[in-house]
Parts: C-alpha cells; sequence; structure tokens
C-alpha cells in the first residue's frame, strides 16, 4: 500500500494544483514584478543572459509540470502528453509576451519567447530519454 504523501503526489488534482500555481508565479514574475521595478540604466554585462537563463528555466519547469499533469491524466493517451505539454507551454510564453506589451515598462521580445521554448524543449527532451515507459 503506497503512504499517503506518495498517492498525493501522484494524484493528477496534486498536479494540476501544482502546474496551475507555476503558471500563476510566471505571470507574477513576467508581469507583475518586473513589471513595476524601476529600469536601471547601467546593465550588468549578464543580465541580459541572466533573463534568458531566467525564461530557459520558468518554461521548461511548466512543460515539465504539464507533462506530469497529462501522463497522469491520459493514461490511455500518454504518447499526446509531450505534445500537449510543448503546445500549452509555448502558448503560455507567447501569451506572456504579447501581455508584456501592454506594460509601460516591458515590451514583447522574440527572444524572451525563444529561449521561453527552448526551455519547454530540454525539458520534454529530458523526459523523452529518461522516461522508457
Amino acid at each position: 500500500m503506497k503512504n499517503p504523501v506518495t498517492k498525493i503526489w501522484h494524484s493528477s488534482l496534486f498536479n494540476l494544483l501544482l502546474v496551475l500555481i507555476w503558471a500563476l508565479f510566471i505571470y507574477c514574475l513576467m508581469l507583475t514584478s518586473l513589471s513595476t521595478l524601476p529600469s536601471v540604466d547601467v546593465p550588468s554585462p549578464y543580465s541580459h543572459l541572466l533573463d534568458k537563463v531566467i525564461h530557459t528555466f520558468v518554461f521548461g519547469v511548466l512543460s515539465y509540470l504539464l507533462w506530469r499533469f497529462f501522463y497522469q491524466s491520459l493514461a490511455s493517451r500518454r504518447s499526446s502528453s509531450l505534445f500537449l505539454s510543448f503546445f500549452i507551454t509555448a502558448s503560455y510564453a507567447y501569451l506572456i509576451e504579447y501581455w508584456q506589451s501592454f506594460t509601460n515598462t516591458r515590451t514583447y521580445s522574440f527572444w524572451d519567447l525563444f529561449f521561453g521554448l527552448v526551455g519547454a524543449v530540454l525539458a520534454l527532451l529530458v523526459i523523452k530519454l529518461t522516461n522508457k515507459k
């Protein structure tokens, strides 16, 4: 018999909750907190790189969490979980960039979108290579 923590960790509802919490975190990080910070005129040589790493990481995690949810929820159609995870992550990454164009201090950035998609692809590639079920 599985212990209660393992049972919760593998439940579809719990995985959906993780997806929603992470998506809200991305929304707050990319639109709310960053768009209200005052701009700094002297950029660090690594600030551009850090921005791309953050986009890669947060959308990679979102893609992984979506995959976990779909993999558990669509037991009969698990092959669809990779595609659905990428499609939803890509759509959300695009929407975040699009929404940023309506803020006063942020703009749409193709490269932010690109690195968000890189994060999604990397996460799903690791899943594909490590999940042999």
